[in-house]
């Protein structure tokens, strides 16, 4: 497994920022995250929501937009809310499935959080998941 370290800071705050994204869209709605598909290219950023009848058809349609798309972009991150399972414990994450083309994997990241009188309260550190297949490749 990579060690996150190793990962392009440019890559990494791309992450940060839409993770960051995901607390607040959680935060101001008082909901479940709308799975969102955010790419750069050249600079240039660009989200898109996705919204469907069953949670993880969502996250499978920002899937098949990403492997649709006409061009290559340089990351590309498919951020919803999920669980991560830590020590036994299972925890509401954000979870960003995030890729960059200069990777030869694309990678898992989660942030754990926990909502207690109605407030959205991150746990620990932003976690390198697993690596996956790049979908930019």
């Amino acid at each position: 497994m990579v060690n996150i370290n190793d990962l392009n800071t440019d890559f990494l705050d791309f992450i940060f920022l839409s993770i960051d994204h995901g607390i607040d869209s959680i935060k101001d709605d008082d909901e479940l995250l709308v799975p969102f598909l955010i790419i750069s290219k050249d600079g240039d950023t660009s989200l898109k929501r996705f919204a469907t009848d069953k949670y993880e058809d969502s996250i499978r349609v920002a899937e098949e937009q990403l492997s649709s798309l006409p061009y290559t972009p340089d990351f590309a991150l498919i951020v919803y809310d999920g669980y991560v399972t830590i020590a036994k414990k299972k925890y509401d994450a954000i979870l960003v499935k995030a890729y960059d083309k200069t990777e030869q994997f694309g990678y898992i990241f989660a942030q754990r959080y926990s909502i207690a009188d109605a407030k959205l309260e991150t746990l620990g550190n932003v976690a390198l998941i697993e690596a996956i297949e790049n979908s930019l490749k």
